[in-house]
């Protein structure tokens, strides 16, 4: 988070695999290739194994949200649905 220039709001503790640790709590807005805008989602710094980002249901749930992997290219969509 620090490349981006985004300043912690608070800290929390997490759980995971290899214990607890403190984790930076920052707010993020997604602008989405599709149009679609889901602004201030609480993001919590953390080293996910394996991925760049984890996308909880929190951001999910504002639509139809779906992953593919094109020629190792993965793109997520998420359409928004009517509100």
């Amino acid at each position: 988070m620090s490349d981006l220039g985004l300043v912690p709001v608070s800290y929390a503790i997490v759980s995971g695999v290899n214990g607890q640790e403190r984790a930076a709590v920052y707010y993020v807005d997604f602008c989405l290739p599709s149009g679609v805008q889901i602004l201030g989602v609480q993001a919590i710094e953390g080293n996910p194994s394996g991925c760049d980002m984890l996308i909880g249901m929190d951001v999910i749930g504002h639509g139809d949200f779906f992953t593919s992997c094109c020629e190792g290219t993965t793109h997520f969509v998420l359409k928004s649905r009517a509100l």
